[in-house]
């Protein structure tokens, strides 16, 4: 027993070396508290080893091994005390500067990018840290409470006001930060003022409140709230558009007027039914955006008549009509992939097939077509059904009230249709349309030669279905 005692206390002595080039440090603690803990743990483990030999009858420690072992006790807790001592001597020796100096700071700070942080330095966090540890170690002979500098002490008893204060700033250095990096240009005039009231508000934490005002604590509790306020309803406002925006999404998620299931065709006839789901969401939309403009107004605390909150209403205008834009563009590309007479596929891999349905008929001695392709064809022609249909899309933009009502138009119908790549689009499809009316035209020549050449042959009637690919 007694060389296993004289083993711990070698490898203790050894531990104790070794601190003087790495310090050892209980763990998840601050520097001298870990060091404090550390030393103690050794005194306490080598102190109940020493006790159980009080209880051996035996005077083993009167022996002369026994005595030997016992100096070398005796010498290593007396050096446990003094490296304790050193510990909280090199600490403490600095504790009164760093407080004092650093509780002077300013409450806050503003970086060159205009954002702010706080003024909180961690050298006085680290003293605060090691005074909450110091005091919470106990243990026979530590004695550390009766060790803390004084102007630490009284720094500690305001610890719970300090980390309200860093509470509250941190929150609003936050939120006045993310306002600083996330505000448009739009929404900016529209809280200029209250932005004006914050920056002065900021600078009292700048430039005249430190650490020790007595009135820092209820400063952070104003500034946190004010900022708090805004920003809170600022993030409300950026919801309201983000749910326009989802919701205009669902506008273009897929064309408006498509081919019919059962034949395949674009039914002329049926056209406006299939339009009525998307006319019918546009409306809906309608009512909601007023709802949600109308709440952003409010959020904003806007004069709706003022030059800040029109320009706010024409940035909300210019994305609805975005939402138009693709609900009109998606129709027309629709159609104009499916009357690519090049193509041997459709943009789905499925095969091409014919778009619209017509009838070319015979009747001695020419021949007429329907929908017409001629100015003796029965009427509606061919281009009147398909610029019937370009007409119905852009059409769309009526069913959708201004946003931005001040500009004096009561929906989107003219600006679509003085969108130019619109009307690229739309010049394309009558292009397409006049290509698909040639090709009828020469097939029209070719059966008129034929039975030019073969009177015999000729009828006095025929009738033929045509379906017409574009």
């Amino acid at each position: 027993m007694l060389r296993l005692f004289d083993a711990d206390l070698v490898s203790v002595k050894a531990r104790l070396d070794a601190q003087v080039e790495l310090p050892r440090l209980a763990k998840n603690m601050p520097l001298t508290a870990g060091r404090v803990k550390a030393n103690k743990e050794m005194r306490g483990r080598l102190a109940a080893f020493r006790a159980k030999f009080d209880d051996i009858t035996m005077p083993i420690m009167e022996t002369t091994e026994g005595r030997r072992v016992e100096l070398k006790y005796q010498e290593i807790m007396t050096h446990l005390d003094s490296s304790e001592t050193e510990i909280f001597a090199a600490w403490a020796a600095d504790v009164d500067s760093k407080a004092d100096v650093n509780l002077d700071r300013p409450l806050l700070n503003r970086l060159q990018s205009g954002e702010c942080e706080i003024n909180f330095d961690p050298q006085l966090a680290s003293v605060l840290r090691e005074v909450h540890y110091l005091l919470n170690l106990e243990g026979p002979g530590s004695g550390s409470s009766n060790r803390i500098p004084e102007r630490a002490a009284e720094m500690f008893e305001q610890n719970s006001q300090f980390r309200g204060i860093i509470g509250n700033l941190d929150i609003a250095v936050t939120e006045y930060n993310r306002i600083q990096e996330t505000l448009l240009d739009v929404e900016e005039p529209l809280v200029q003022g209250e932005l004006d009231a914050i920056d002065v508000l900021l600078e009292r934490g700048i430039a005249v409140l430190n650490w020790k005002s007595p009135e820092a604590n209820e400063y952070s509790n104003i500034l946190k709230t004010t900022i708090e306020q805004l920003s809170n309803r600022i993030l409300q406002i950026k919801a309201n558009v983000a749910a326009m925006l989802e919701e205009m999404a669902t506008w273009f998620a897929a064309p408006s007027l498509v081919r019919d299931n059962k034949t395949g065709l674009v039914l002329f006839a049926s056209r406006t039914k299939a339009m009525e789901p998307t006319i019918t969401r546009l409306r809906k939309s309608g009512e909601s955006f007023a709802a949600l403009t109308a709440s952003t107004a409010e959020l904003f605390r806007a004069d709706v008549e003022s030059l800040s909150w029109h320009s706010y209403a024409e940035f909300l205008d210019s994305l609805v009509l975005d939402g138009l834009f693709n609900t009109v563009h998606i129709g027309l590309a629709y159609f104009l992939d499916l009357m690519d007479k090049t193509a041997t596929e459709n943009p789905d891999g499925s095969p091409v097939r014919p778009l619209f349905d017509g009838k070319m008929s015979l009747l001695s001695p020419s021949i007429t077509f329907q929908p017409g392709i001629k100015a003796t064809d029965p009427k509606p022609s061919l281009v009147e059904l398909i610029n019937s249909i370009v007409d119905e899309f852009f059409m769309l933009g009526t069913n959708f009230p201004r946003v931005a009502a001040h500009l004096g138009r009561e929906n989107y119908h003219a600006d679509l249709q003085e969108s130019e790549d619109l009307r690229n689009m739309r010049e394309e499809m009558n292009h397409k349309t006049q290509s698909a009316i040639g090709a009828m035209m020469d097939h029209e020549a070719a059966l008129l030669k034929k039975y030019e050449y073969d009177a015999s042959a000729r009828p006095t009637s025929l009738a033929v279905a045509a379906r017409v690919k574009g």
